[in-house]
């Protein structure tokens, strides 16, 4: 891999190969052209993309020829439109390999009038193995310094179990946080009692690496992970990392933040309108503070260079006897939610660019469904966030 963040790599760095004779490893891959339609192309193609993801990551340099692994010559690849041809990548790499490859990056350096060298950065994959699947072509491929392999059925094994162990602890861990807070046994600070709202932003990197942020780290970026729905806020540094909440006049904390060493946010607010003998959970309020919470996640992973995927889970406790209230003053209701306990399944977030409130939809919807309605009104035919009905 070129030691180099993708973005900020240039000419000079890809002559450097060649000066310092980088040759081909476990995490780097020269090929001289680009993959065509042919399926003589293609496949070689996503088996190196896949062969990276499934063992370290690393980047596949295009545009350069090598001999026996050493770069000899930087000749390019010619491009008449460079975001189609980015955009056609994309698109390979996304229809030809099964689970999904997340987070990789492409860029393009130019090194001629009309030729770039196109570096493909693929990020080690927690969700491996990812299969080739383009056509009748269907195999699992590592790599090792001497390049792509297929994987054995000991490796398949392996990186399955690796993969399900990883799920496994990230809902493990989901549980018990959701217990904690269920039965009053968080202690950092002094939490209000009620209907509330949790939260959680988890990286699959949190539990798929020994990820550890700096508490020096934490407090740099804090002011960007507000408590849900309040403006201002204390902070106190605990033993899990920073944690945000809200202070109103000695009064219990109803929102905070807790930003967890390893990357993982946890928001939680106390939330509940008394409104005509009946008890509300206000949906386009909820549905706006949540959505802002997940914008700052984000915003943050991008802060500390966290890759998605970001899974994404909102439980509700101590809602039973509530009623979702809708409209412009909250009074319309449905329902009366019947259980203390609704856990949302989760949704998975695979790009930091994409409209936040659209990726939430399924979420909003079930949430919804849970007091009796068969969707969030707050989307449009299209399945966007409008904010209202």
């Amino acid at each position: 891999m070129i030691l180099i963040k993708l973005e900020e790599i240039g000419v000079d760095d890809i002559h450097d190969l060649l000066r310092n004779e980088i040759r081909e490893s476990k995490s780097i891959e020269y090929k001289r052209d680009l993959p065509t339609e042919a399926e003589s192309s293609r496949i070689p193609f996503l088996a190196e993309v896949s062969a990276l993801g499934n063992t370290i990551g690393g980047d596949l340099v295009i545009g350069i020829e090598d001999d026996k692994g050493v770069p000899k010559s930087i000749g390019g690849v010619q491009i008449a439109d460079i975001d189609q041809e980015i955009l056609r990548l994309e698109n390979v790499i996304r229809n030809g390999l099964e689970p999904r490859l997340v987070g990789i990056g492409i860029r393009e350096v130019k090194i001629s009038s009309d030729k770039y060298v196109v570096i493909i950065r693929v990020p080690r994959s927690w969700q491996a193995p990812h299969r080739v699947i383009f056509k009748d072509h269907s195999k699992f491929y590592g790599r090792n310094s001497a390049g792509k392999y297929p994987l054995d059925v000991s490796e398949l094994r392996t990186a399955f179990n690796l993969s399900s162990q990883i799920t496994d602890r990230i809902k493990s861990f989901i549980s018990e946080r959701t217990y904690s807070l269920e039965s009053g046994e968080f202690q950092t600070i002094n939490i209000a009692k009620g209907g509330t709202l949790i939260l959680h932003c988890v990286p699959l990197s949190s539990f798929s690496s020994n990820a550890n942020i700096d508490v020096r780290e934490l407090m740099k970026h804090r002011v960007h992970l507000a408590p849900p729905g309040v403006t201002g806020w204390n902070h106190k540094v605990n033993l899990e990392g920073i944690i945000n909440y809200s202070t109103l006049r000695n009064e219990p904390s109803r929102s905070y933040t807790q930003i967890y060493r390893n990357g993982i946010i946890e928001s939680a607010v106390i939330i509940s309108i008394n409104a005509e003998e009946r008890k509300l959970l206000p949906s386009l309020w909820c549905g706006k503070i949540l959505i802002e919470a997940v914008e700052n996640a984000l915003r943050f992973y991008n802060y500390v260079e966290i890759d998605p995927p970001v899974f994404v889970f909102l439980t509700l406790v101590n809602f039973k006897g509530h009623s979702l209230g809708v409209g412009s003053s909250y009074f319309e209701s449905g329902e009366v939610l019947d259980r203390n306990h609704v856990s949302i399944p989760e949704i998975t977030i695979t790009s930091y660019s994409e409209n936040v409130g659209d990726q939430l939809k399924s979420i909003f919807d079930i949430l919804w469904n849970s007091f009796g309605y068969e969707k969030s009104d707050y989307y449009d035919d299209n399945g966007h966030w409008v904010g209202k009905a």
